[in-house]
């Protein structure tokens, strides 16, 4: 059984009936991983999560339970998309169609807040 990293809860996939080679449809629960590892967010940069999660067509017989999104190297200024998630699905498995006008919506930001800007005109003004 599989638990969630921070709640450490079990979670389910409810589907109805699952035909190996046929497209099913999966509601995918997103999962950010390692966004303390970015030095944005260690900075005092505002963490947001938008999207819990989507929905995918799946041809396999095996599939992830989740989608890990890797957000090391998160930045105020590159958010993580939808069609970055699109691109770490694996073989057999794609975005639903509602998505497809979707792409450049925001799943995990960074905002800047007073603490995170304070500390970044620090930083370059010891560099100069």
């Amino acid at each position: 059984m599989d638990l969630e990293l921070k709640s450490k809860k079990p979670y389910y996939i409810e589907f109805q009936r699952y035909i190996v080679g046929r497209p099913n449809l999966l509601q995918i629960p997103l999962v950010p991983v390692r966004e303390d590892k970015s030095l944005h967010f260690t900075a005092g940069a505002d963490f947001n999560f938008h999207v819990k999660s989507l929905w995918v067509w799946c041809f396999n017989d095996v599939y992830p339970g989740r989608i890990d999104i890797d957000c090391a190297h998160l930045s105020p200024n590159m958010a993580i998309k939808v069609g970055d998630v699109e691109k770490m699905l694996p073989y057999g498995m794609y975005l639903h169609k509602q998505y497809n006008n979707q792409k450049f919506h925001s799943i995990v930001t960074l905002h800047s807040t007073n603490k995170y800007v304070g500390r970044r005109n620090l930083i370059v003004e010891q560099s100069d």
